[in-house]
């Protein structure tokens, strides 16, 4: 890609990107993509709050996300290029209020080895960006670190070539411990705190923050037992890097506002990640209730996550006989997918292939055809095998049940 007048080309190395407002709501209303990595074409509509990119793998989420931060990178970027055998590649992005769209062009297949110029860089603070990337390690603090608003140019240059650092836990131990001291947090910073420490509530009401000891460790408090912040599992504290790192960098770039009215884009890729099926549909709940004025735009594989959304808050994409990436039409009523079975949603929107055996699938096979040549033994055979097989709750059961009664001795 050659230089361009309008940005510059950047590795995408950070965990979390940020971009930042300007005059205009920080809201992306359209994208239209044309020749970026495997997409084609393809243009999305996007609404105000959340917004979930669902699809079977290989079909271009991530690449939708990236495509965003890349309009706002300025480096080398690894990630970003055109698709194979054409021209050059496009993107044009649409925010709320601006009359003309924010575009640039790929003309490279291969990246990493340019850099472009960006000058739209007085709004590269109102988007927050989490890649997969995002397990919190243990970590030992042997003193309490500075903590205070980063910015200068030259910490938003690195925060967006290198990315944001997981300071997440010595940013809450700062918080916390000044907390006690009078007049040492603004009250923005206080209230922050506040959420910070509801949103553990949030993700589990039986666990709340206790106290910081002396060494710096966080305990909770599990019912009537303490914990250790790192004691908790890996989906909780992937639920958690999530939830205090917006928190966090919120406070960093606006510290003059209380994270929960933050306005701008929340991004992340593979929001189910890690997560035990009851914590992937919780997240989402809890990101809409804590920052009820953002926009969200997820990308997930999870139909748990799916089934609790609204019909306008779900974006399917398909590859069709051409590999071309598609948006799926669903016709949802207003109560999007929340009637469907997990299998369905699998089946029918992420496009993966029904996720009973083979041996249940042969059973269902074999009974049908025993049924269509009223076949008695074999009918009453098979639905012995599938009595054995299915859930004791499973509502087939019923119907098998129907169906055979006329055919019982």
């Amino acid at each position: 890609m050659t230089k361009n007048t309008d940005m510059i080309e950047h590795l995408v190395a950070p965990y979390i990107y940020i971009i930042k407002n300007g005059d205009f709501k920080m809201k992306i209303e359209k994208m239209v993509i044309d020749n970026i990595c495997g997409i084609k074409h393809l243009e999305i509509d996007f609404n105000n709050g959340l917004n979930l990119i669902c699809g079977e793998n290989g079909v271009g989420k991530t690449t939708i996300l990236k495509a965003i931060t890349y309009q706002f990178l300025y480096g080398y970027d690894n990630f970003i290029k055109k698709h194979y055998g054409t021209e050059k590649g496009e993107v044009q992005i649409w925010f709320d209020g601006m009359n003309n769209s924010l575009s640039y062009e790929v003309l490279d297949f291969v990246p990493g080895d340019i850099q472009r110029y960006n000058l739209n860089k007085e709004i590269s603070d109102g988007i927050i960006y989490f890649s997969t990337a995002r397990t919190i390690t243990y970590s030992k603090i042997e003193a309490l670190p500075s903590i205070k608003a980063k910015e200068n140019k030259d910490f938003r240059n690195e925060t967006l070539i290198n990315g944001v650092k997981n300071d997440i836990k010595a940013w809450f131990v700062n918080r916390l411990v000044f907390s006690k001291m009078d007049g040492s947090l603004s009250e923005n910073q206080m209230n922050n705190l506040k959420l910070s420490k509801q949103v553990f509530n949030l993700l589990d009401d039986n666990l709340s923050v206790k106290t910081a000891k002396p060494d710096y460790e966080i305990v909770l408090k599990k019912k009537k037992d303490e914990i250790y912040f790192e004691m908790l599992s890996d989906g909780y504290k992937s639920c958690i890097f999530i939830m205090l790192g917006i928190i966090k960098e919120i406070e960093y770039r606006y510290p003059e506002i209380n994270a929960v009215d933050f306005d701008g884009i929340i991004m992340i890729d593979e929001i189910d990640i890690h997560l035990h099926p009851q914590w992937q549909a919780k997240i989402v709940n809890v990101l809409k209730e804590t920052f009820p004025n953002a926009q969200i735009i997820a990308t997930t594989h999870s139909p748990s996550v799916l089934q609790t959304a609204k019909a306008e808050e779900i974006i399917p994409l398909y590859k069709d006989k051409e590999e071309n990436t598609c948006i799926k039409e669903l016709n949802l009523g207003k109560y999007g997918l929340q009637g469907w079975t997990l299998e369905e949603i699998l089946e029918d929107v992420m496009g993966m292939p029904l996720t009973n055996s083979q041996l249940y699938m042969d059973t269902i096979h074999k009974f049908d055809k025993a049924m269509n040549e009223e076949d008695q033994e074999k009918i009453l055979q098979n639905y012995s095998i599938l009595k054995e097989m299915l859930h004791p709750n499973n509502p087939l059961l019923q119907l098998l049940e129907i169906q055979v009664a006329e055919w019982k001795d």
